[in-house]
């Protein structure tokens, strides 16, 4: 994650997976590793590394301390995640039909998860999808080596 952080790309939490991370802190096993993430992305947030990104697709800086995501009609917290992610890719990417009526998706947004289940959710959306290290590759990030 942290070759991410660093990196020429513009990072987006969804604020629902924010908000499961602030609930596992509280978790006995999961607790301390939640801890650290929460403390990571903090960091990261108020040093605008990241932004949040809600399930409207909106973009929030780190002043979002007050805002919260909720399941509300949604099925699942990845079906928010991905609500987020499909939003924000339909507002910034384009999709048209062809000469020959074959679809045409161009997007601006990679989804990053090693999520498999979330990642075959996201085919039939038309939402760009990679695994995080698959992502680090093909963009031919470094980790940046500390002396």
């Amino acid at each position: 994650i942290t070759v991410l952080l660093h990196s020429r790309y513009q990072l987006l939490l969804s604020l629902m997976v924010f908000d499961e991370l602030h609930g596992l802190c509280k978790h006995r096993e999961k607790g301390q590793v939640a801890r650290k993430a929460v403390a990571v992305l903090e960091e990261a947030l108020n040093d605008d590394t990241i932004s949040v990104l809600t399930s409207s697709g909106t973009i929030l800086g780190s002043n979002h301390s007050d805002v919260s995501e909720t399941r509300g009609s949604y099925e699942s917290n990845d079906d928010v995640i991905l609500d987020s992610v499909r939003n924000l890719s339909s507002q910034t990417g384009r999709e048209f039909r062809n000469a020959k009526n074959e679809l045409q998706v161009y997007r601006t947004v990679v989804f990053l998860t090693n999520d498999s289940n979330l990642r075959v959710k996201c085919y039939p959306l038309h939402i760009a999808v990679q695994t995080i290290q698959r992502f680090v590759e093909s963009a031919k990030l470094k980790a940046e080596t500390k002396k």
